[in-house]
């Protein structure tokens, strides 16, 4: 399920926004990942559209709670991602902390 990934990535990011720099390893999230997790919520957003009959209020409240709760530990970074952003508000976003926002790429 698509709304589940969303939050369960989510979810993750933001607790490795608390990790220790010297704990940063391969498995730890980078900006390539969290433009995955960007594309995943583009996603959502396509399907919502293409839908016949709209989603049911409990979903579209769930949606609007785990968007909140992005909003929540991110903040609004213009251009971070270049040519490899989408259009929708969300590809304004990085986390105000933690490796994402510190640029790291497990490579290096």
């Amino acid at each position: 399920e698509w709304l589940g990934a969303w939050r369960d990535g989510l979810v993750r990011f933001e607790a490795e926004r608390s990790q220790p720099k010297d704990q940063w390893s391969d498995g730890t999230r980078h900006r390539h990942d969290w433009a995955g997790i960007l594309h995943l919520r583009d996603i959502i957003e396509a399907d919502m559209r293409r839908q016949g009959t709209p989603l049911p209020d409990s979903a579209l409240v769930w949606l609007g709670q785990v968007d909140d709760f992005f909003c929540g530990f991110t903040e609004e970074v213009a251009d971070w991602a270049g040519d490899d952003a989408g259009t929708a508000w969300w590809w304004q976003r990085l986390p105000l902390d933690g490796p994402v926002r510190a640029g790291w790429w497990a490579d290096g």
